[in-house]
């Protein structure tokens, strides 16, 4: 058995950080229904210069003709730090991971999950590790 450092941040999809414009909010985070636009955006939380890692945790039950795209800002938007996109079902629990360096301190780190009409999806949530926690876990 392997000791893996906690993550710099989990956040739970309930978390009151986290928001939707086009989702649902339910029991195992937020989920998907029927429209097209932002599911997930937030938590505007400050984190310093660095290499981090994002995973983000869910399901996907099908995502039609449409993508599923994963991206992280700073700036209030106007700095894309990463960006990658999910065009497959995936019952999780980790729906992707991403990999990132912020080369200045960001003051409100910012996570956007956008999809399509035609995608089922429920994110139940996120954790963002530092690159110091990843080279513990190594």
């Amino acid at each position: 058995l392997e000791w893996t450092p906690a993550p710099a941040h989990w956040l739970h999809g309930s978390d009151d950080r986290l928001h939707t414009i086009v989702g649902e909010r339910a029991d195992e985070g937020i989920r998907t229904s029927g429209s097209a636009g932002v599911l997930v955006f937030g938590p505007y939380l400050p984190f310093a210069a660095g290499a981090y890692e994002l995973r983000v945790w869910g399901r996907i039950d099908g995502v039609g003709a449409d993508r599923v795209h994963v991206e992280i800002h700073c700036d209030r938007g106007a700095t894309k730090v990463a960006r990658t996109e999910l065009s497959v079902a995936s019952t999780g629990p980790v729906l992707t991971t991403l990999s990132f360096t912020l080369d200045a301190d960001c003051r409100d780190l910012e996570l956007l999950v956008i999809v399509g009409a035609s995608t089922a999806m429920t994110f139940a949530g996120m954790d963002i590790r530092s690159g110091d926690a990843l080279d513990a876990a190594g």
